[in-house]
């Protein structure tokens, strides 16, 4: 009898020691959406080793601020990752391609430039960026890379340059074999272009994000 009493007491203290350390990380968790989406990262990265995964996104804030796309892109949370950092230029965005090669995805999926045109960079400086980041992609062995379009703002007056800038960056994305998204010719048949934003007029609200999603699912139906 005291020996079951008193592995019952060690039992009780085992379950509170594990309860005060879970508990508080379990709050965070459920509180704070950064928490939330940090663990929601870190089981897609668990589980990559042990099943296929089919997507890996990479890139800046546009990619980042998505929580989910394994849902948006029609599979479950954990058949997507989501690798994008707010304020990468194209040049960072090399260190989340070496990322995303340890975890083996199907396709590949980069949104990239917008920072660097907001910083002041040339077209020809942006496009051999691009460059050197889809060899990159090659020589990691990522061989099934989508590159959308640099996307167009919710104010016309970055058209003329964006128009002509994608045009150069379409040619230089198939001439490494890689498939580009032209996003932007959603944008342009869209009927209230300003829906599509928030009100800085350069991140997306969630319509683009279902245009985004609906352009990457036509190219990625195998």
């Amino acid at each position: 009898m005291n020996f079951r009493k008193s592995l019952l007491r060690i039992l009780f203290l085992l379950m509170a020691a594990y309860c005060a350390g879970t508990l508080p990380l379990a709050s965070l968790v459920c509180l704070s959406d950064h928490y939330r989406a940090e663990t929601m990262l870190e089981f897609t990265r668990k589980l990559a080793h042990l099943r296929s995964l089919k997507y890996a996104k990479v890139g800046d804030s546009l990619v980042a601020q998505e929580a989910d796309w394994g849902s948006l892109l029609g599979g479950s949370r954990f058949s997507a990752i989501n690798l994008g950092a707010p304020g990468h230029t194209i040049s960072q965005i090399q260190a989340q391609l070496d990322n995303a090669a340890h975890l083996k995805p199907r396709y590949v999926s980069i949104m990239a430039g917008t920072n660097d045109y907001n910083q002041g960079r040339t077209d020809e400086q942006i496009l051999a960026d691009f460059e050197r980041l889809l060899q990159h992609a090659h020589e990691l062995g990522l061989h099934t890379v989508l590159v959308t379009s640099i996307p167009l703002r919710a104010d016309t007056v970055h058209d003329p340059r964006l128009t002509v800038l994608n045009r150069r960056l379409q040619e230089v994305v198939e001439a490494n074999g890689s498939t580009f998204l032209n996003l932007n010719s959603a944008i342009l048949n869209t009927a209230n272009r300003a829906a599509l934003f928030q009100s800085d007029g350069l991140h997306f609200a969630g319509g683009m994000y279902d245009l985004w999603a609906r352009l990457l699912r036509e190219h990625t139906k195998s």
